[in-house]
């Protein structure tokens, strides 16, 4: 296939990954979770670390401190609201997308990329299994894991990317994003710490 072609592929693969996403989250509008339960925790110490508060000293917490930092500058710059941690979380969602596309597309072509994409934008993404559908990237339970997984992603990329091009930027980038991974879950650590190790493996025999 030219590469003309193959650019008209992905052109329509990524319009048509553009209107799932669009179409499932109008579907989902303003049904993802219930403040007053499980997702009332993100934003409580979002709020509260917004207001001055310290994590670990003020407020408990068992995991890194990377996500409830975030939610928290977001809160300051933008005002407490559920729909700031909204608008957020579906920028990181549309870029996680845009990262599975291309790694799925790298192992297995435009059509692996797009069929990838929509299975994990309705299965996941914009879920709806239970009556309150707290289980989805938009209002998700804990953000340690969409966050970790974003950030997986990335060094990802950004590790194909120095392999390619042997420079310096892109594994810096690499290790940027494996030390913010580091400050969110322990088990998002381990597989990143792995991935990180053969990495640097490669690069070292480039």
């Amino acid at each position: 296939m030219s590469d003309e072609a193959e650019t008209r592929r992905g052109l329509a693969a990524a319009l048509t990954i553009g209107g799932a996403f669009v179409a499932l989250c109008a579907w989902s509008w303003g049904r993802w979770t219930d403040p007053q339960i499980d997702y009332g925790n993100e934003l409580y110490i979002a709020w509260q670390l917004s207001e001055g508060k310290n994590l670990y000293a003020d407020i408990a917490q068992r995991n890194g401190p990377l996500s409830h930092a975030w939610n928290a500058l977001l809160f300051r710059s933008f005002g407490v609201s559920l729909r700031t941690l909204v608008f957020a979380n579906l920028a990181v969602l549309a870029a996680t997308c845009a990262g599975f596309f291309v790694l799925l597309r790298r192992i297995g072509g435009t059509r692996a990329g797009l069929l990838g994409v929509l299975v994990f934008l309705a299965g996941f993404a914009f879920s709806q299994y239970v009556d309150v559908a707290n289980y989805n990237w938009v209002t998700p339970y804990h953000h340690f894991q969409t966050h970790g997984i974003a950030l997986g992603v990335a060094l990802l990329l950004a590790l194909l990317r120095a392999l390619e091009s042997g420079g310096a930027a892109p594994a810096a980038v690499a290790g940027a994003c494996l030390g913010a991974l580091l400050l969110t879950k322990a088990e998002l650590s381990l597989p990143a710490l792995g991935v990180a190790g053969a990495g640097l493996a490669l690069l070292a025999r480039s």
